[in-house]
């Protein structure tokens, strides 16, 4: 019996997380330090975008584009604003981080790296994705400026990585 009592115990931390704890943890993955920068690729069916994506911990970002058709290319954010800088242009284009610029993706989807100050949790559920055990989190936005108003996020239960 007392087995059982401490294998429970020991479990309790991976049934009793709340969607906040969740989401922290998720953006501990996606923006480890207080300034960092990372490669990303945006696919999407006949295409693909690579961008170099240069962040702070105050939220700002600059992304700056990488494959043949974006080389030039930058997207700065600041705060909710967003603007383009188009190569042989003087000045930047102001626009939405809900804009489609990137694909299927929007500049915001893509320079915003941390969940929990944008988004809320609405709903927690245990949902498999691909035979892994994972959290299924319903997100609505905080603000209107935030790219998606709803998102739902797959994350895996074992090592909080976000999966889709």
């Amino acid at each position: 019996m007392r087995a059982i009592v401490l294998l429970f115990t020991a479990a309790l931390p991976l049934l009793a997380q709340s969607g906040e704890e969740i989401l922290a943890r998720v953006d501990r993955l996606r923006h480890p330090w207080p300034v960092f920068t990372v490669e990303l690729t945006v696919k999407a069916p006949r295409m693909a975008q690579r961008w170099k994506v240069s962040a702070r911990e105050n939220g700002d970002a600059r992304l700056d584009g990488l494959s043949e058709k974006e080389k030039g290319r930058a997207v700065l954010l600041r705060g909710d604003e967003m603007w383009l800088l188009l190569p042989g242009t003087k000045r930047p284009v102001k626009v939405t981080p809900q804009q489609r610029m990137m694909g299927p993706a929007a500049g915001g989807d893509v320079a915003r790296t941390r969940f929990r100050e944008d988004y809320s949790v609405h709903a927690v559920a245990d949902e498999p994705l691909d035979g892994r055990a994972c959290w299924r989190l319903e997100l609505v936005a905080k603000r209107p400026a935030i790219s998606a108003r709803q998102v739902v996020l797959w994350v895996a239960k074992e090592g909080s990585l976000p999966l889709k």
